[in-house]
C-alpha cells in the first residue's frame, strides 16, 4: 500500500477526533487564518462546536460566495491586488490538490445566475459562487 493511500485511507475511517486534536487544530487554525479582528472569536467558538460535535462519518459543506465590488482592506490581511473573483480562482487552484489528498472532493460547484427566486432576507440573497464539498470526516476538513 503506497503513503499516499494510507494517508487517504486515514481520513475515510469513522474516528472521532479527540479533545487534543481538537485543540491542537483550532489552534493551527487561528494561527493560519486570516479574519478581522471581531470575526475571529465568534468563528472558533463556531468551529469548535461543530468539530466537537464529530461523529467520524462524512460532511458536507455547502459554500455559498459573494463576491464584493473589491477586496476587503484590514491589518494583517495580505496584499492583493486582484478582484474579489481572482483571488477565489486562486484559493480554489491551491487547495484542490490538499481536498484531494485527505479524501474530499466537489460535487458541484459554479457561478450563480441571478437572484433568489423567493423573496428573502437581503442578506442571504445576492450569491455570486456556490460549491458543494464532500469531506470523509471533520477530521480531514480540518487538516
Amino acid at each position: 500500500m503506497t503513503k499516499s493511500f494510507r494517508s487517504w485511507l486515514s481520513f475515510a475511517t469513522e474516528r472521532t477526533l479527540t479533545p487534543e486534536e481538537i485543540d491542537r487544530d483550532l489552534t493551527a487554525v487561528e494561527r493560519q487564518l486570516t479574519l478581522s479582528p471581531g470575526e475571529m472569536p465568534d468563528f472558533l467558538e463556531r468551529l469548535r462546536t461543530w468539530v466537537e460535535s464529530d461523529d467520524g462519518k462524512p460532511v458536507y459543506m455547502l459554500e455559498l460566495m459573494r463576491f464584493l465590488p473589491r477586496m476587503r482592506a484590514f491589518d494583517g490581511a495580505p496584499d492583493y491586488q486582484g478582484t474579489p473573483e481572482q483571488a477565489n480562482h486562486y484559493y480554489e487552484k491551491h487547495v484542490a490538490p490538499l481536498l484531494l489528498k485527505h479524501g474530499g472532493y466537489p460535487l458541484v460547484g459554479g457561478m450563480t445566475q441571478g437572484r433568489n427566486l423567493m423573496p428573502i432576507e437581503p442578506a442571504l440573497d445576492d450569491w455570486s459562487r456556490l460549491a458543494l464539498i464532500r469531506y470523509p470526516s471533520r477530521r480531514a476538513f480540518l487538516r
